[in-house]
């Protein structure tokens, strides 16, 4: 994972990059901007590049596929594939159709995806100044143990937090393990090699231990990434100019890339969110009314043992 950073003023912005088309896509996905000055850029209208394809049990809310073409560095024609998915109701109904419309995703990346990172990241562990036989014993250890120690320190994580995090985020979160079970409910049976047998029953407790630590994984290691704020000279217009990037490395969240939707309903107002399956809250995102939010720790206290936050 390279170092984040934040940049402002003189910056040189580089060609679209799936980054780029992402935070369009999300921009566009609200709909409710008004009319735009001459020397801004159009935005990208998604509707030629997704495809509905599935809606949540309630009738509310609903999944798209989103395919959009793109140059890409060498000149090859590329794509930027994500997921759409609009929630709309309550935090508990939002969540509740997040589960149900992502439950595949979710299986995917929480059982097998997060658990197969952190066992990598062991073993990308650079031990040659150790002997062969000693660095294969570490790597073997900390491959059998990398995913509990990871979920006992997300757990501890949430024990601290807990108290802090509003209600209805709690409530969201688990709406969507309710959601997921639900889905996987609906199909009761699957087929294996011509034969139906009986899906283990999904238990609702223990997706929801397994959401919110997913949602404890941006406090735990500090999640950052990359953020850029342009204006006066450095943007063509003068106005402000903000710029986001998920530096997620060789994690699997970049391959479940989601733009959630949220049309909270009460005089709320609806908020697009880059993220992936089982996020609640923003770290990257857009309201209906043109505020954008790029979510960064900042270390503001010095930690001498880590080097963060001291003054040099």
């Amino acid at each position: 994972r390279s170092p984040c950073r934040t940049l402002a003023r003189s910056v040189s912005v580089a060609p679209a990059s799936p980054m780029m088309l992402r935070l369009l896509l999300a921009a566009s996905a609200i709909a409710t901007i008004g009319g735009t000055q001459a020397d801004v850029p159009p935005i990208l209208d998604p509707a030629p590049y997704t495809t509905w394809t599935s809606t949540s049990l309630d009738g509310l809310s609903r999944r798209a596929e989103v395919k959009v073409p793109f140059t890409n560095s060498t000149g090859s024609v590329d794509f930027v594939n994500m997921l759409r998915v609009d929630l709309v109701g309550d935090a508990v109904q939002r969540g509740q159709a997040h589960g149900e419309l992502l439950s595949a995703e979710l299986v995917e990346l929480i059982d097998t995806g997060i658990p197969k990172w952190m066992e990598s990241m062991v073993l990308d562990l650079d031990l040659s100044a150790l002997p062969e036989w000693l660095a294969a014993l570490i790597k073997a250890a900390g491959v059998e143990h990398a995913v509990p120690a990871l979920n006992t320190a997300l757990d501890w994580v949430y024990e601290q937090e807990s108290s802090m995090i509003p209600q209805r985020l709690i409530d969201e979160m688990e709406g969507i393990a309710q959601g997921l079970c639900d889905a996987q409910s609906a199909e009761t049976t699957r087929t294996t090699e011509g034969q139906e047998q009986e899906q283990e029953a999904c238990d609702v407790s223990e997706w929801t231990i397994k959401i919110k630590r997913v949602n404890m994984l941006p406090e735990l290691i500090r999640m950052t990434c990359t953020m850029l704020g342009a204006w006066d000279q450095a943007s063509a217009s003068g106005n402000l100019l903000q710029l986001r990037a998920l530096d997620f490395g060789s994690g699997p969240f970049a391959n479940y890339t989601t733009l959630a939707v949220h049309r909270p309903g009460d005089g709320a107002r609806s908020f697009a969110s880059v993220s992936f399956p089982g996020l609640v809250g923003i770290i990257t995102g857009i309201s209906e009314g043109g505020i954008g939010l790029s979510e960064k720790v900042w270390e503001v206290t010095c930690v001498e043992i880590l080097k963060l936050g001291c003054a040099q």
